[in-house]
């Protein structure tokens, strides 16, 4: 007697094929699924990595604003404490240039009355001691040198107090500045006054400023010399070779152009896109801030912050702002 039982079934094709098409069909979910979330993974990724950018550029604005918080205020002591003393020394240097022309005028008239009251005198001898009395007066004093040499020095000096004098204004311009409210501002002002913020001994180096009256428009003064000092910085950096800087300020039709050009190697082309990234250097020891930091202080003023390789040597930092005239200044 046969065993019992029942036979294996044989898949058929048909479910096969079914199986097979949902397999494909999960896999194919999976593989989407999986690529969306990478996407997303890269968006976050990327929106992340702007936000620290934005962060990093929005903590270095901070920081400058307290620099030149503490520089406004230094400026507003040191402009006072400079210009008090300043003016005693402008007075008596007009006062002392007086008194010592009138010693010299009466020395004058005393050896000139010496002269005539020698033609008086008979005795001969007493007469050539009277002469080589007055010639070494004359010898001992200096006083043809000292009248001949008195105008231009005291010319000197008062130039001198006005240099001082200019200098404390100046320094006025860092004191207690709003940052963030828009007035009336003077682009050749600010292109002058942002020498002011450049380290002392790097202002050895020969600075060319080229600019014309402009009229004025609305901005952040402050703000906009400190951008251009950045860029006076990274030039005065560059021109390892040749010392000068050539700062211009002028307008093109309905754009004020401030460039500032060094003698340097330029920049690789590759590099310039990377140039305004915060904290990108190429310099050791340098914080890479300074053009992130000028490009938003640009763009504050609705214009924009380019760089150009000079076809000879050296780099142009070209800074366009429109030119809006302020109405019924």
């Amino acid at each position: 007697m046969k065993p019992s039982g029942s036979k294996p079934t044989t898949p058929k094709i048909e479910d096969l094929e079914r199986a097979l098409a949902m397999q494909k069909k999960a896999r194919e979910q999976a593989e989407s699924l999986l690529e969306d979330k990478s996407r997303e993974l890269y968006y976050k990724n990327t929106s992340l990595r702007d936000a620290l950018e934005k962060l990093n550029e929005k903590q270095a604005q901070l920081l400058t604003n307290e620099k030149l918080a503490t520089v406004g205020q230094l400026g507003a002591s040191l402009a006072h404490e400079l210009n008090n003393p300043n003016a005693y020394i402008q007075n008596n240097i007009v006062v002392l240039e007086e008194y010592i022309n009138q010693l010299a005028t009466g020395l004058e008239s005393a050896l000139s009355l010496l002269v005539q009251a020698q033609g008086a005198i008979d005795h001969s001898e007493k007469r050539r001691a009277i002469t080589e009395g007055i010639a070494e007066i004359r010898q001992n004093s200096d006083l043809d040198y000292i009248k001949r040499d008195l105008t231009s020095l005291m010319r000197e000096s008062l130039d001198g107090t006005k240099r001082i004098n200019n200098i404390a204004n100046g320094l006025r311009f860092f004191a207690n500045p709003d940052l963030s409210k828009k007035r009336a501002l003077d682009v050749s002002e600010c292109v002058h006054n942002a020498r002011q913020l450049i380290r002392s001994n790097d202002q050895l180096v020969n600075l060319n400023f080229e600019t014309e009256k402009l009229e004025l428009i609305q901005g952040m003064p402050l703000l906009l010399s400190q951008a251009i000092a950045n860029l006076i910085q990274n030039a005065i950096e560059a021109s390892t070779t040749d010392p000068t800087v050539i700062i211009k300020a002028y307008r093109e039709t309905d754009t004020i152009l401030i460039e500032v050009i060094d003698r340097g190697k330029g920049i690789i082309e590759e590099n310039m896109t990377k140039a305004f990234k915060a904290f990108y250097s190429t310099k050791p020891g340098h914080n890479g801030l300074g053009l992130g930091m000028a490009k938003q202080i640009v763009e504050q003023h609705d214009g924009n912050l380019s760089l150009q390789n000079l076809n000879h040597h050296g780099l142009c930092a070209r800074i366009a702002v429109p030119f809006k005239p302020i109405i019924g200044k």
